[in-house]
């Protein structure tokens, strides 16, 4: 599960569900539920 923001970090906008097999995406879910504010954020971030 990842989050996804707008423009800011801080600004988080929806829960993204990955769906992975063999190390490839086979599915990309958006989600308004649960809200991006119930979720434990890691600090991971793409570069």
């Amino acid at each position: 599960m990842k989050l996804a923001d707008e423009g800011d970090k801080e600004n988080l906008v929806a829960t993204v569900f990955t769906h992975v097999k063999d190390w490839k995406i086979m599915r990309i879910d958006t989600r308004g539920d649960p809200p991006p504010s119930a979720t434990m954020r890691i600090g991971e971030y793409p570069s």
